[in-house]
């Protein structure tokens, strides 16, 4: 038996695997979530540099530049998804 994980890109994806298990091809596991939280440390990151803008709100990139900017600098290793779990961190 081997056990791996996948991430769902959409619900038909759920679907298929849940035929899948009725057929006994598989069976579906649930595991927690760990790529929904936010680690503190990187929290803590994230209140530093948003202090920084809240003291010199004009140094600061707009959304659309700062994507731009991480998309060349890391070369897509930074999802959309991460990046907008941190802008809406960064509204509470």
């Amino acid at each position: 038996m081997q056990i791996i994980s996948i991430e769902l890109l959409n619900d038909n994806a759920l679907s298929l695997l849940k035929e899948l298990e009725v057929l006994n091809i598989l069976r579906l596991v649930k595991t927690e979530e760990a790529a929904e939280e936010i680690a503190d440390a990187h929290k803590a990151i994230i209140d530093g540099r948003l202090a920084d803008y809240r003291a010199n709100p004009d140094s600061a990139l707009d959304w659309e530049e700062t994507k731009n900017e991480l998309s060349r600098k890391w070369s897509g290793s930074l999802s959309d998804e991460t990046a907008d779990k941190m802008l809406e961190y960064t509204k509470r």
